[in-house]
């Protein structure tokens, strides 16, 4: 798998403490090509699955998490894309 062993674990802490993350993990196994392109190619707005930025039940602070959590790397881009779409330019 792509994924190291500490982002699993991180994503089932994810999934097993806050509500809304719930499905993560079976969503991710079902979703593992969307998730592979994904990954070599990040993009905070169009994240694979029922994570996608029109799915009304998952929160962007969640994604945001979510994000962190697989590519730390880019984890302040996604950051700022985040404040920017939540919180305005200004």
């Amino acid at each position: 798998m792509f994924v190291s062993q500490e982002q699993w674990e991180q994503m089932i802490c994810l999934e097993l403490k806050l509500t809304k993350m719930k499905g993560l993990i079976s969503g991710f196994k079902l979703s593992k090509d969307e998730w592979l392109s994904w990954f070599n190619k990040p993009d905070f707005s169009r994240l694979p699955g029922v994570w996608g930025k029109n799915a009304a039940d998952k929160d962007a602070v969640c994604k945001l998490l979510l994000c962190k959590v697989l590519r730390p790397d880019v984890f302040p881009q996604f950051a700022a894309e985040f404040i920017k779409d939540n919180l305005g330019d200004e």
